[in-house]
Parts: structure tokens; sequence; C-alpha cells
């Protein structure tokens, strides 16, 4: 059995017999408002239709889990923590609790500073790390995904340090019995083909591969890149530490910013390669991640694909 998870944020623990699938989705953010008011975000949680689909929290009944995104927090350049939601308490109380209580694992993505990456920050200022863990631990939710996507200094050495600061947060979370994991795709130092090292050493639970997010025209360049980031990653577990990432599709009149390209029978095919090879889980982006849409939108042969994958 797989899972698949939602990018808010979703992502589902590795059970070698349980395949599962999670949704990466939004914060429910007021218009025109940098900060998370909790007693919103607890008003659509708690709403029956809400929950039933229209906050993209829930977007299919078989969902494991959840990824809020983008991004909860962030460690800064000093290597402090920076918390985008307040207070605190409402991690816990008004996006994990809920979430929880229906058996779904909940996690949240975390943004990270280049000069902190590069100065090996956490080392001399461990004071982000340890705000992370305390708030996993106080706040109930099951770990990090951290996305950090620079668009320069593509070198080995800036990927041999962010594998370092992974290895660092892995281990720290390890430790109280929570999950790590980070973004990867096929581009940058963030692509774990072409560096390899670093990630296979990283001790993470999950490698979300956003490369696979959008059909590019063929279907090869999508199996290339994930037999060989099987191979590459053998030491965290191989195709049982990677998550195929997947776009969502809607329905007309609704035209998200971003066109994953995807059609039934191409979205079909990619997850039964996917299975072939073995990976257990695929996280869905919600295309309306940004726009709020109602996740009602959400094309139905795109769930019978999820469906399909998970009782393959």
């Amino acid at each position: 059995m797989r899972v698949f998870s939602l990018f808010a944020v979703l992502y589902i623990a590795h059970l070698s017999t349980a395949k599962k699938v999670g949704f990466f989705t939004n914060f429910l953010k007021k218009s025109g408002s940098s900060q998370y008011d909790g007693d919103f975000v607890v008003q659509w949680l708690e709403d029956a239709s809400t929950l039933a689909g229209h906050s993209g929290v829930f977007l299919s009944p078989n969902q494991s889990a959840v990824y809020y995104c983008c991004n909860a927090a962030g460690i800064q350049s000093d290597g402090s923590l920076e918390t985008i939601i307040q207070p605190p308490s409402a991690y816990g109380k008004n996006l994990t609790a809920p979430l929880k209580a229906r058996g779904v694992d909940v996690y949240f993505v975390v943004g990270l500073d280049e000069q902190c990456v590069m100065n090996e920050c956490w080392k001399s200022n461990p004071a982000g790390l340890n705000s992370m863990i305390s708030l996993a631990e106080s706040q109930g939710f099951d770990g990090w995904i951290v996305d950090y996507e620079p668009t320069t200094n593509y070198t080995n050495q800036h990927a041999e340090l962010y594998g370092r600061f992974l290895a660092a947060l892995s281990v720290a979370m390890h430790a109280v019995g929570k999950k790590s994991g980070f973004c990867a795709s096929n581009w940058g130092i963030v692509d774990v083909n072409h560096f390899a090292q670093p990630y296979a050493q990283s001790q993470v639970d999950l490698v979300s591969n956003m490369g696979s997010y959008s059909f590019p025209g063929a279907m090869a360049p999508l199996q290339n890149y994930l037999v060989n980031a099987i191979r590459h990653l053998a030491p965290l577990g191989g195709a049982k530490a990677i998550s195929s990432d997947v776009g969502t599709m809607m329905v007309p009149p609704y035209k998200p910013p971003i066109n994953f390209n995807w059609q039934p029978d191409t979205l079909s095919q990619f997850l039964n390669f996917v299975a072939s090879q073995g990976v257990e889980q695929v996280t869905a982006w919600r295309a309306d991640v940004d726009d709020n849409y109602p996740a009602n939108a959400t094309q139905p042969w795109f769930f019978q694909a999820l469906a399909s994958f998970m009782n393959n």
C-alpha cells in the first residue's frame, strides 16, 4: 500500500508495507497580510466543508500527510530561526492538532539563508536548529522539510556544506523521534544526481523530488532521473527515501499560474513507472497553491491516478 502527500505540505512516514500520498498546501493567509492569523486558520480548519477539501488541507481521502509551505520558518544568516506563524502555539493548536486527530502526518517547510550555509552558522550558533527541534516537540508535528533553492554558486563546496546542514538537522531530529527531509530537483545544487554524495550522507528521511512536477513532453527524462536518483541515494534507502512529486491539474474555467501539463494517460504512465521502481510515496503540489482556488476544482482523474498508485 502506498502513500501520497499534499504540498501545502504533505509527508508520509516510511513504511515498507504502505504506499503514501501527500499534498503540499499553502498556509491559509489573509489577503495582503504577511502574518498568519491563528484564529483565521482555525476558522477554516473547523468548517466541515473546508475539511472536505475547500481549504486544500484535505484534497483526497487517501492522503497520509500534509506539508505546510512555503516557508513556515527560516534559518537566518546568523543561525537564528524566524518563525512566520504567530503565535508559535498556532503551529500545533491550529495547524497540527486537527490533522493529527485524523491520523495525518504533519510537516512544515523551512527556508535557509545561503550565507548561513556557506559559513556553517549552525556550528557557531546552534540556536536555530535547537528552536526547530523544540518547536516540533512542543507543537507535536512530525518534522521539517528544508526548501533551499539557491540560483547561483552551483559548486561542489556549496552542495557539501548544504549536505552538512541537512545531516546536522537529521541527527538532531532523530534524537527526539522526529523526521527530516529536503526538496530536490534536476537543477542547481539540489540536483541529487549531479551532487550525489553530500545528500546520500545526509541521513534525511525524505527526498522530495520537485523535478517531476511537470510533464516535459516525453517520459524518458522523468524516468531516467528517478532511476539515477534511486541509485545515488542508496545510503538513504534509495526508492524508499524518495517522493516523486507531481503538480495537480484543474478543471475549467480555473487557470492556475502553473500548468503542470499532465493528462490522464501520462500521469498514470508515470505513476505506474514510479511504483515499478519501488518508490512508495507521491507528493502532489497544488497548482493553485498561491491562489486559494477551491479544492474541488482539481481534476477528478488526478485523484483517480493517485488512488491507483496507492493500490498498485
